[in-house]
């Protein structure tokens, strides 16, 4: 093993030995019911944390909006619009809001 690499595993195991090493609990989203989720035990925790505050990832006309844009443009990680360009959909929400 390359000197950093046991370095590195030697720190993390000092972390993990002293209990301040982080873990994520894997949370299940409840679409009907946000924002509450489910921890892989059953039980529910409110999470008020989440950026979608106004809980549109829960809007039947958001989501099909996003399957019909999605089936039209393909999807993937695009970058920014000054990035990777203005398409029409750019242009007919800002038409849509003025």
């Amino acid at each position: 093993m390359h000197p950093f690499q046991d370095f590195c595993r030697r720190t993390l195991d000092d972390i993990r030995s002293a209990g301040r090493y982080r873990t994520f609990t894997a949370l299940r989203k409840v679409a009907t019911r946000f924002p509450l989720y489910v921890r892989p035990d059953g039980t529910e925790v409110l999470i008020w944390s989440s950026n979608d505050y106004l809980g549109m990832g829960c809007s039947r006309v958001a989501i099909d909006a996003a399957c019909e844009a999605a089936r039209a443009m393909g999807i993937g990680a695009g970058g920014t619009r000054n990035i990777s360009g203005t398409n029409r959909l750019h242009k007919d929400l800002e038409a849509e809001c003025q």
